[in-house]
């Protein structure tokens, strides 16, 4: 829960960057921008995955499972060797994006994509480097420099992505679009730099703790007072390797799943539109309204409760290699993803006009707007699904079943791709967006089932869902009540924003009072825990000093 609360807090501050810099960069770039930036990420997002997709989650594995045996050495070869194997692929991706700009733009449907890739390329390099630190880290569930990391990476792209899109928006519309593509690359290039710093000053104290244990154990007085692992056996780069891609393998083939099908989106919704009588930019910025403003606003929740997943899968490992139980952990990872989903969803499909006119209205026209509030709302659900199955895919991968959430990836996939060949001629980019939803949907439950079976976790039904729902409905009741009074007399946008934190306060109270949060909980966290102990300790002080009033001689 501490690791989960750094993550959680940095992600969400991260994200509240990452909004500065998509919506403004929206109001520069326009729809049509944003929808030629989201025909490149489908890609970058697929050779990213294939790079580096899943070695942060099977370096963390592997790194916890070492750490569970005391075996620092071991998990140093760990890092060391993916390094290696991930620069090179790296490489390999980075440099056919560049070279295959050109077709691939052509396949996508707007030849104007090409020069843009060339900004994206460098970074997949980058971003495999960052993989292997992050996933050293992470497995020895120290989760502050991934966190910090997230954070220094958005704020270096808001600041070189919208300084050079502003820059280059006078030679067209695609060189804004490179400008922003280059400042993400600027920013991975940052962000490996710190992490490979870190990790040089960290490798540093090692050695020079490492030198101490050594002439402490050469010193006979000591030796009987140091605790020192036993030195672990060499391993073999080969094997290295197949245990680390044995787990990589099958978690970054479920990790291609969705990036693929949104490259098929990319492909599918642009000509769809085309064919069905919609003319290619405004296919492009329809494609853009659905991947960029309403996908950045669904995006931002699912970060946060992400930061639960990845604290949880290095625990879960541990205790699995231990053969110990992790079913609090779970229960409880899975309590608060249902909590926040839940509290997300509400608040996109209630507030969801509000938002878009909040952060777009600079950006998009009055049309673009209501077309936006349709997505959001209909996408709103999906948000609670990834939050849940998350959690579900986190037990899978630490508990060595990593294929799991891969093959219901896929079978989501396809349910997608059906749906969205189904429904896009009669409803456009909403039924894409309703495709997506259901996917998620799908994906959520098959997690969830194949979890129970492996792991059960330590859930209470009133805690998990009973709870929730009655904070749900007094969410939806407490924000429609107060828009409908405070329209006619406020703005719409401070309407919006007194009657969401209202709602948002009447959840958590309604939380508070059906006990499905309590303060054991909130001890967990960094700061709150600090702060309900202080609490705690001066109601204690002041109870004891009532008490030797009323009875002096005791």
């Amino acid at each position: 829960m501490r690791g989960a609360g750094i993550l959680a807090v940095c992600a969400m501050a991260a994200k509240l960057v990452g909004a500065m810099y998509r919506v403004p960069l929206t109001n520069i770039i326009g729809s049509q921008g944003m929808g030629l930036y989201h025909m490149i990420f489908p890609l970058y997002t697929v050779l990213l995955t294939i790079s580096s997709g899943g070695l942060p989650v099977a370096i963390s594995r592997v790194v916890s499972a070492r750490m569970a045996k005391n075996d620092e050495k071991g998990a140093r070869a760990v890092l060391a060797v993916s390094l290696v194997s991930l620069t090179l692929i790296g490489l390999v991706a980075g440099g056919a994006v560049a070279l295959l700009r050109n077709q691939i733009a052509s396949v996508q449907g707007n030849s104007a994509a090409a020069m843009p890739y060339l900004g994206i390329a460098p970074s997949i390099v980058f971003v495999a480097v960052i993989s292997c630190f992050r996933g050293y880290y992470q497995g020895k569930q120290n989760m502050l420099p991934s966190a910090i990391s997230q954070l220094t990476e958005q704020i270096v792209k808001v600041a070189a992505g919208l300084t050079l899109a502003r820059f280059m928006l006078p030679l067209g519309v695609e060189y804004a679009v490179l400008g922003a593509l280059i400042g993400v690359s600027a920013s991975e290039l940052l962000t490996m730099l710190i992490l490979a710093v870190q990790f040089y000053f960290t490798n540093r104290r090692y050695k020079k703790r490492t030198r101490i244990s050594v002439f402490a154990l050469n010193t006979e007085a000591a030796a009987d007072t140091v605790l020192a692992a036993p030195p672990s056996k060499p391993q073999k780069i080969g094997s290295l390797l197949k245990e680390i891609y044995k787990v990589a393998i099958p978690v970054t083939l479920g990790s291609l799943v969705m990036p693929l099908t949104q490259v098929i989106d990319s492909i599918l919704v642009i000509n769809m539109l085309t064919a069905g009588g919609v003319g290619r930019t405004a296919a492009t910025s329809l494609f853009g309204l659905m991947a960029g403003p309403v996908g950045t606003l669904l995006n931002m929740p699912v970060v946060v409760t992400l930061s639960f997943s990845v604290a949880l899968l290095p625990k879960v490992s541990e205790c699995f290699t231990k053969g110990e139980c992790a079913g609090a952990d779970i229960g409880r990872s899975l309590k608060f993803n249902m909590i926040l989903g839940l509290l997300a969803t509400l608040t996109f499909a209630v507030f969801a006009g509000a938002l878009m006119r909040g952060f777009y209205s600079r950006g998009l026209s009055a049309t673009e707007i209501r077309q936006g509030t349709t997505l959001l709302i209909i996408g709103s659900i999906s948000v609670l699904y990834i939050s849940l199955l998350q959690v579900a895919t986190a037990v899978l991968q630490g508990t060595n079943r990593a294929h799991k959430p891969a093959v219901n990836l896929l079978y989501g996939a396809v349910l997608k791709i059906i749906l969205s060949l189904a429904l896009l001629p009669f409803f456009g980019v909403a039924g894409a967006m309703a495709a997506s939803a259901a996917c998620y949907g799908l994906v959520c439950v098959l997690d969830i089932r194949a979890m129970r079976k492996i792991a059960a976790p330590n859930i209470k039904l009133r805690e998990f869902l009973i709870g929730p729902l009655i904070a749900g409905a007094a969410f939806i009741a407490t924000g429609l009540v107060l828009l409908y009074v405070l329209s006619p007399r406020l703005s719409a946008v401070w309407s919006a924003v007194i009657a969401a934190g209202a709602a948002v306060l009447v959840y958590f109270a309604a939380l508070i009072a059906t006990k499905s949060i309590r303060a054991a909980d909130l001890k967990e966290f960094p700061l709150l825990g600090k702060l309900i102990k202080k609490i705690a300790a001066k109601k204690q002080k002041t109870a004891d000093v009532a008490a030797q009033d009323e009875n002096p001689a005791a």
